[in-house]
């Protein structure tokens, strides 16, 4: 039976006026881990009232963060408008299939130093899935 991959996503609740954000969310059984062609992205905006550094974490381990899929860094410029992120993840490191022991976590936030209101919206997770046909 032949296969072809197709894109999906999922969208997260918009957040603001926060130190970190967090979202749990699980993907598909078909979800394709990831190959040189199909690549999870992961893109959201971010803005601050002040310079800051932002961090984005995807499924840290509570016990050791470094252990992160995807560990960024970035500066934020206060008061210069909204930045687009776009991210591409590794997708062998995120889980596929329904339940808690399955769920994946994207964790956005400032340096705890940062002063300052911190704005995160538009996040959006697009990766691609198998199909039979």
């Amino acid at each position: 039976m032949p296969t072809v991959t197709l894109a999906d996503y999922q969208t997260f609740q918009d957040a603001s006026r926060r130190e970190a954000l967090r979202f749990s969310f699980n993907l598909p059984d078909n979800f394709v881990e990831g190959t040189s062609r199909a690549i999870p992205v992961l893109t959201f905006r971010v803005d601050a009232t002040q310079d800051c550094i932002c961090w984005v974490h995807v499924n840290d381990s509570v016990n050791d963060p470094r252990s992160s899929n995807a560990s960024v860094e970035l500066s934020v410029r206060g008061g210069h408008g909204h930045k687009t992120v776009h991210e591409l993840l590794r997708g062998t490191g995120l889980k596929k299939g329904d339940g808690i022991a399955r769920q994946n976590t994207i964790l956005i936030h400032k340096a705890p130093s940062a002063g300052g209101n911190f704005y995160v919206s538009d996040v959006v997770l697009t990766y691609q899935v198998r199909l039979n046909i």
